[in-house]
């Protein structure tokens, strides 16, 4: 499974044990073929940006009309290589909004009742920022996560997901052995919201408790973060 934005050491059967990808091969409603395939009943899946933008105009009204508006419906499945190819796409949602094709897509801040009325406002690429990165990332499955996805960036680009790491993942990959202090590292600002009241012995399985946590590395420059979704 070769994806730009996925790490090689990410297996595809990670991905089906999250139900991110179907444990029996389907048949792909665009080139017929059955093999590993993704289900396409998802809000954030098109075919054209600009199918997209129609779509995003339609849900600027209701989470239910979200649902509604899906261009794909319940049993229509693509597989990896038309994903690959750009035959169809994901709207990923980033730490910067959800991807545009030149630019993010926000919920306008101030906006009291999402429940109710969605509003969005497209933003521009950031200086230094690639549209083809954007290309890169729309062509890249969806990976696990529980509430959220949030792709995190760095150094004007997508970071590589390095898949849901364990107590463990964080010590083998510490300079000194100490996950903690790498978890700290990546977490950043975050901090607080994992540490809780344990502020002077903090235990890595107690910090990770009830999170999925999604890690990633930055591909130009190395660095490592990572994101908790709680379930």
């Amino acid at each position: 499974m070769k994806f730009e934005y996925i790490s090689p050491q990410v297996t595809q059967e990670a991905f089906i044990q999250n139900n991110f990808f179907l444990e029996n091969p389907q048949k792909c409603i665009f080139c017929e073929e059955t093999s590993i395939c993704i289900s396409l009943d998802n809000d954030f899946v098109f075919t054209e940006w600009e199918q997209l933008d129609e779509k995003m105009d339609r849900d600027c009204v209701s989470y239910e009309a979200m649902e509604a508006n899906r261009i794909f419906k319940e049993n229509e499945y693509g597989c990896l290589d038309c994903l690959k190819n750009g035959v169809y796409r994901f709207a990923h949602y980033t730490e910067l909004g959800s991807i545009r094709k030149n630019g993010f897509n926000q919920h306008v801040p101030g906006n009291p009742t999402l429940s109710e009325e969605i509003v969005f406002k497209t933003f521009p690429l950031p200086s230094g920022f690639s549209e083809g990165s954007i290309d890169q990332l729309s062509r890249t499955p969806p990976t696990p996560y529980w509430q959220e996805e949030n792709w995190l960036i760095h150094c004007n680009d997508f970071m590589v997901f390095q898949g849901i790491w364990e107590p463990e993942d964080f010590e083998k990959n510490s300079n000194d052995g100490h996950g903690v202090t790498l978890f700290k590292e990546m977490v950043g600002d975050s901090w607080d919201t994992y540490i809780g009241t344990d502020v002077d012995n903090p235990y890595l399985s107690d910090l990770l408790e009830g999170w999925l946590m999604r890690s990633f590395k930055c591909k130009h420059c190395t660095k490592l973060r990572a994101f908790g979704d709680i379930g």
